[in-house]
């Protein structure tokens, strides 16, 4: 799943707005109150309306308060409608147009009947026990400031039941820590008992190490806790331990939607990640790491994320496309 070209129109702070994405990586530019976050929240609108078909997945519709209001005006009376998100893509290999509206003031988001008809398809197929490759979407939102808690005092080994798991929470989550821990630890458990570890529990290991440079990341059950590089991930700084999380939560993720593909479902699982704000927690080092490493662990992902205004060493960066905001 691609997105090549989004409309908006009466969200938020937009009138009206339009722009195209690079199909790997493309950096979302502007000064705090330009539109970013509005952007990448219409973004996320669109990409979440392939979950419309599924059960256990929740889309992110049209809210009252993403209606633009006029400038000095915040009486009801005064919001614009209809607010609408027009989307040109490409899902299984095919073009798609789409779009979202919301009418009218504590209406029902419209909308999406080319995407609804893919995801009935597609849960139809997961529960057929079919191969289907299945997208992964996923949206950061500058929620993760409350990410990282100071440890977990106890481990669970969980295993996700179904694959479609592999989207869930997909929108501006809490914390995906204990999630991860609680599966490192399963895959540590099955990797033992197997004497041989799990093709999914070595590409999500390489998929972290490909970004902090680390030798050796293992779970360890003598201390119940997640070393990287004999470095309990709780004591990392909190640069390289948010880089660590981000990295490993999408490569799960990869793993949990497509297990079929085993090692390969880092490298051949589809779909679009946003992320709000690529600077959070991130010192400039890492955030250069990030944005060189994703597309190439992750080259059938398409990366859209938010950033002020950098220095000129990102525009170097392979693969790379720039959208300006202005204040």
């Amino acid at each position: 799943m691609k997105i090549h070209r989004i409309e908006i129109e009466n969200f938020r702070k937009f009138e009206h707005h339009s722009c195209q994405f690079d199909e790997q990586l493309t950096l979302i530019v502007g000064n705090q109150g330009s539109g970013k976050t509005s952007l990448i929240e219409a973004i996320a609108i669109a990409a979440g309306s392939l979950f419309l078909g599924f059960d256990e997945i929740t889309p992110r519709n049209i809210r009252t308060q993403d209606m633009r209001r006029f400038p000095g005006q915040m009486t009801t009376n005064r919001e614009a409608y209809p607010v609408r998100i027009s989307t040109q893509g490409m899902i299984q290999e095919h073009r798609i147009d789409w779009q979202r509206i919301l009418k009218k003031p504590k209406g029902r988001t419209t909308g999406g009947e080319s995407l609804l008809k893919v995801s009935h398809e597609l849960q139809a197929q997961v529960r057929q026990g079919s191969g289907v490759i299945l997208p992964l979407v996923v949206y950061y939102g500058d929620n993760r400031q409350g990410w990282h808690q100071r440890s977990v005092r106890t481990v669970k080994a969980n295993k996700p039941q179904t694959r479609t798991l592999g989207n869930c929470y997909w929108f501006n989550q809490k914390s995906p820590e204990r999630r991860l821990l609680e599966w490192f630890k399963m895959m540590e458990l099955i990797s033992r008992q197997q004497h041989n570890p799990l093709q999914i529990f070595v590409a999500v290991q390489e998929a972290i190490a490909s970004c902090l440079d680390l030798r050796t990341i293992q779970y360890d059950l003598n201390q119940d806790k997640l070393l990287l590089n004999g470095q309990c991930l709780f004591e990392m700084n909190l640069s390289q331990r948010h880089l660590a999380v981000l990295v490993a939560d999408i490569a799960y993720r990869a793993v949990v939607l497509n297990p079929q593909l085993k090692k390969q479902a880092i490298r051949e699982t589809p779909g679009i990640v946003l992320i709000d704000d690529i600077c959070l927690h991130l010192d400039a080092p890492m955030v250069e790491s990030l944005l060189k490493h994703l597309p190439n662990i992750f080259p059938c992902l398409q990366f859209m994320v938010t950033t002020p205004p950098f220095e000129s060493e990102f525009t170097s960066l392979p693969s790379l496309s720039l959208v300006q905001l202005k204040s």
